[in-house]
């Protein structure tokens, strides 16, 4: 056998190098995310029974699957699990961008005439906020985030707008890594974020003011599905200076009806 195609030879005994035994231990992890997904709920025996492993190492794929947030525990003993929100967020997406593309681009479009503002398309991804479409501000000062820019849900309005219609299980997953600041005014106590999700969540629209950038505010609402799981977000953005709180109220509403208008239309 020829040496360096992914193998290694010690006194004739033939052995996997790391990239190798790396890339089977994650066939292995997708094995058991598979079977879980199939026949949730399931626990460590029979998923070593089905797919021929130790329980070991089922074991470990599956907190690895967990801290992931792919997979979770159902109950509060783990011993059986179920996959997570997060698997039919990332299945939605792949028919679903091209449609959520043709939608909103009316709706942007409308916002940006009422609010001479710069509007984004945002989804999520992972920790996540990331513009997929954007319309600039006609005026020379500005805020504009470009397609494939990317921050921290808890500190733009459009992430906390998703969050807020996150399920319990998913929220407490991310608030669980923790809160990183990207400003001073960065919201980094759960229990501070938690009440301001419940307020998104009750009117409708999220709010940001010098969170994300110094000067910068904006508001935004999550466009959700028809079981009511958040896919994107819609969000107008401006200097402080314009947006105060009057301004802000009024914008809330018109990107509540959008991202509503643009979810009927999905």
């Amino acid at each position: 056998m020829k040496a360096g195609v992914g193998y290694g030879s010690v006194n004739g005994n033939v052995r996997l190098n790391p990239g190798r035994r790396m890339l089977q231990s994650v066939q292995t992890a997708l094995s058991v995310f598979e079977k879980v997904a199939v026949a949730q709920p399931i626990g460590v025996s029979e998923l070593a029974r089905e797919l021929g492993l130790t329980k070991s190492t089922v074991q470990r794929c599956l907190v690895t699957l967990h801290e992931a947030g792919w997979i979770r525990p159902e109950g509060k003993e783990q011993t059986r699990w179920v996959i997570t929100s997060k698997c039919f967020s990332l299945g939605r997406r792949v028919g679903d961008v091209p449609r959520l593309r043709e939608v909103a681009a009316r709706w942007m479009e409308q916002l940006r005439t009422e609010s001479r503002e710069s509007i984004h398309l945002v989804l999520p991804e992972g920790r996540d906020a990331v513009a997929m479409e954007a319309l600039e501000s006609p005026h020379t000062l500005r805020i504009f985030w470009p397609v494939g820019a990317r921050a921290p849900l808890h500190v733009t309005a459009a992430g906390k707008a998703m969050l807020s219609r996150y399920a319990e299980e998913d929220l407490e997953a991310y608030l669980s890594k923790g809160l990183e600041p990207t400003t001073r005014s960065s919201i980094t106590d759960a229990r501070k974020l938690r009440a301001e999700l419940k307020l998104t969540r009750e009117r409708g629209w999220a709010s940001t003011e010098d969170e994300l950038t110094e000067g910068a505010c904006s508001v935004a609402a999550a466009i959700l599905d028809r079981q009511g799981r958040p896919i994107a977000s819609l969000s107008i953005s401006g200097p402080t200076l314009r947006m105060g709180r009057s301004v802000r109220e009024a914008y809330g509403k018109h990107v509540r009806r959008a991202a509503e208008e643009i979810g009927r239309e999905l």
